[in-house]
């Protein structure tokens, strides 16, 4: 398991995308080691990548994005890299989902909270260098409504302007209810978009 302790803004920088052992949060290990992996190594098997057996990744590894990762340079982590990704693909930007996943599935929420702002902290840093082009989803801990506001407050104060909402579950109250009020008033009030990212209830 993981320690409040454990979770810095540092924790996000590193990664690893060379070999199916290693994850872009190398730092958070859980008892879901294995989903983190199908999360964040090559596709949804969590395999290594091994030239010739995906055009995709080939595709990707033409500007070095895998044989870099055994130089220690991993491209997902490197906002330079990123935004050079898309001016090679005639992409003019792109919008980066976060940790949700890895969050919700850590049991203990003060820890799961922790991982949401350190990932925030990290985020604004990293789509700082290029703001326009990269359009970070901040998250909030939903179950702490109190929390959730302080987290939209932080975000929006550190240029963040869109907020990641997990897919309506049964082991919190409907977005439709009265608790979610104050959370709806700061983040109209800063003009926050809202989205959400997979998943059903």
């Amino acid at each position: 398991s993981i320690a409040l302790a454990d979770i810095t803004s540092n924790s996000w920088g590193a990664s690893g995308c060379a070999s199916s052992a290693h994850s872009v949060m190398q730092a958070v290990r859980t008892t879901t080691d294995a989903g983190m992996l199908n999360v964040f190594a090559a596709g949804n098997s969590g395999q290594a990548y091994v030239r010739g057996t995906s055009t995709r990744f080939d595709r990707m590894n033409e500007s070095g994005f895998w044989d870099d990762c055994a130089k220690g340079v991993f491209h997902p982590t490197d906002p330079a890299l990123r935004v050079a990704a898309q001016d090679r693909d005639g992409i003019v930007g792109e919008v980066l989902y976060g940790v949700l996943g890895v969050a919700n599935a850590i049991d203990d929420q003060d820890v799961s909270a922790a991982v949401m702002q350190s990932y925030n902290a990290w985020l604004a840093d990293f789509v700082s260098v290029a703001p326009h082009r990269l359009l970070g989803v901040f998250q909030v801990p939903v179950w702490d409504v109190a929390a959730a506001v302080r987290e939209v407050e932080w975000a929006v104060a550190h240029d963040l302007r869109i907020m990641n909402l997990p897919a309506p579950r049964p082991d919190f109250p409907a977005y439709n209810d009265d608790v979610f009020e104050p959370l709806w008033a700061v983040s109209a009030a800063a003009d926050v978009t809202f989205v959400t990212h997979g998943g059903g209830g």
